[in-house]
């Protein structure tokens, strides 16, 4: 019994030995450039109205140092990965951040999670999920295979949403200029928007379905082939909404 008590407590001191907590504030300004790159593991990040970013989390086993560099008008936070590690794990990050600053995120296989946000955000994960919520102005979202899914309490004034394999979906009303373009090979694409939208619409597939539940019907763009093309405008246009896939369905859906 003593022995197995020993491994025991051997094995959660390894633990927690591997995982490292960490707790960082660094003053920002209100628009800082704020740019996260974590391998693995996970980046939540949530916006609030003070002018400083604050930082929590755990640094994985493996993790080198979380490198923080810069000054209030930009900060640069990395999670660097010590080369030599082996059956190294992943780093789970949770940021506090200006409500308007601009994110710049890249990981690879590390989940993203925004909410309570309102600046422009550019974020590229190879095979981890992007979700972001609240009130952002500008979306360049990007992945693989991970599924993006994006929503705004507000009119979004561009987007542009690409994924392989991922599916793609955004719910929001979208600005009379704006300009949107979804981009899939395999992925499924789901834009839900106001009925009162002012927005021209062009959507392709080149094997897929196409779904509009504003009433324009798709039509074939060759009778050689299973392609689909689908364009119409609602409420005299505006926003130019642009989707493309392969194989994927498209959806244009009420809010």
């Amino acid at each position: 019994m003593r022995k197995i008590l020993g491994i025991g407590l051997l094995a959660l001191a390894g633990a927690a030995a591997a995982q490292q907590p960490i707790e960082e504030t660094r003053k920002a300004n209100p628009d800082a450039v704020l740019r996260i790159e974590n391998v693995a593991g996970s980046v939540t990040v949530q916006g609030w109205d003070r002018s400083e970013i604050h930082i929590t989390g755990t640094l994985g086993k493996g993790t080198k140092e979380l490198d923080i560099s810069g000054d209030p008008g930009r900060w640069n936070i990395e999670v660097e990965i010590d080369e030599d590690a082996r059956n190294s794990e992943g780093t789970d990050l949770v940021l506090r951040v200006p409500r308007g600053a601009r994110l710049e995120v890249e990981t690879v296989s590390a989940d993203v999670t925004v909410s309570e946000y309102e600046g422009p955000a550019e974020i590229d994960s190879v095979s981890g999920r992007i979700e972001i919520q609240g009130r952002p102005r500008a979306l360049e979202l990007a992945t693989v295979s991970g599924d993006i899914r994006a929503a705004s309490d507000r009119a979004v004034r561009e987007g542009d949403l690409e994924s392989v394999s991922g599916e793609i979906v955004l719910e929001a009303d979208l600005e009379a200029d704006g300009r949107f373009q979804f981009e899939t090979v395999s992925g499924d694409i789901e834009l839900r928007v106001p009925a009162r939208v002012s927005a021209e619409f062009e959507i392709s597939t080149f094997s897929g379905g196409i779904t509009n539940d504003f009433g324009v019907e798709p039509e074939k763009s060759s009778p050689h082939l299973p392609s689909q093309e689908l364009q119409f405008t609602l409420g005299g246009g505006g926003a130019r909404v642009e989707a493309t896939t392969v194989s994927g369905n498209v959806r244009i859906g009420k809010l």
